[in-house]
């Protein structure tokens, strides 16, 4: 064999191994690339669940924390609503028409008549009754405090039912 055939054999030899093993190394090549792209998206979809899971977690507790704000100022109105009806009903007493205030007293005095004692009329309307180491506050702010806190949820049905 001549030298130039052999030469020729060789480099053809050489030039089939290197495309032989380009090939093989780009089939390799295309798997790890395939591979790491295939574990890229499975990682991508982890992350996009994971933060799913949480802007979901973070919605719901947004939305409770805004129903319990809703609820809150729902019932401080309607405390208010029962504030302002307390003190409605106190002007009301309190602004009664003479013949009327007198009536209120004299039923006032007799839930104290069988006591020995005295009776002491208030400014703000009613009275208190001191006796024998007792005393009875028969004041309008008081009884109205009573009544409120006596029929609290009686008057709350009438006014937000």
């Amino acid at each position: 064999m001549s030298l130039s055939t052999f030469k020729e054999k060789i480099l053809g030899q050489a030039a089939a191994d290197v495309e032989s093993f380009v090939r093989k190394h780009t089939d390799v090549v295309r798997r790890l690339h395939d591979d790491a792209i295939r574990d890229l998206r499975a990682l991508e979809d982890g992350i996009v669940a994971a933060a799913v899971r949480e802007a979901d977690v973070k919605a719901q507790s947004i939305h409770q924390q805004s129903e319990l704000e809703g609820r809150s100022m729902v019932l401080a109105a309607k405390q208010a609503e029962l504030i302002a009806t307390k003190e409605a009903v106190l002007q009301v007493l309190t602004t009664l028409d003479e013949s009327k205030k007198i009536e209120l007293h004299t039923k006032l005095c007799a839930l104290v008549a069988d006591k020995r004692g005295t009776i002491v009329p208030q400014e703000d309307g009613g009275l208190v009754f001191r006796g024998d180491g007792v005393e009875v506050n028969l004041t309008l702010p008081y009884l109205v405090d009573r009544l409120f806190a006596t029929y609290r949820s009686e008057i709350a049905k009438e006014l937000f039912a």
